[in-house]
């Protein structure tokens, strides 16, 4: 067997395993969200999103679910972050698929807006290339 093919079908067993893992503990999976996890599967972001403490004032949002949640946006073709965060508040898939457990760590448009251009200035958008 070509190595392209033992590749392909080593690849549709884990994509088959991890989505009755999460189908699992996370309930039924429809075609958008399988995608979702596929598309952060592919592209794991939480390597190159840094995690920065906080030593005072409010804990800031974690930067890896806001990341998570970008891509959401795209791959759901959501027009605004403001739809984003309504989606997010009533899809509990969704945003458990982002690493959001619960509807109040939903984080503002403020808080979407200042981690979008924290990405914007580091190297996160090149990190992939």
């Amino acid at each position: 067997m070509p190595t392209d093919e033992c590749v392909s079908q080593t690849w549709l067993q884990i994509q088959a395993s991890l989505l009755l893992n999460l189908e699992y503990a996370l309930g039924p999976i429809d075609g958008k969200h399988e995608k979702l996890v596929m598309v952060l599967e592919l592209a794991p972001v939480e390597d190159f999103v840094t995690t920065a403490r906080s030593y005072g004032g409010r804990p800031m949002a974690d930067r890896a679910a806001i990341a998570r949640s970008f891509i959401a946006k795209s791959v759901f073709g959501l027009q605004t972050t403001r739809d984003l965060i309504e989606r997010l508040r009533t899809d509990e898939l969704r945003r458990r698929l982002c690493c959001l457990r619960y509807r109040k760590n939903v984080p503002s448009e403020s808080t979407f807006s200042r981690a979008f251009d924290e990405c914007a200035e580091s190297d996160l958008p090149q990190a992939g290339s």
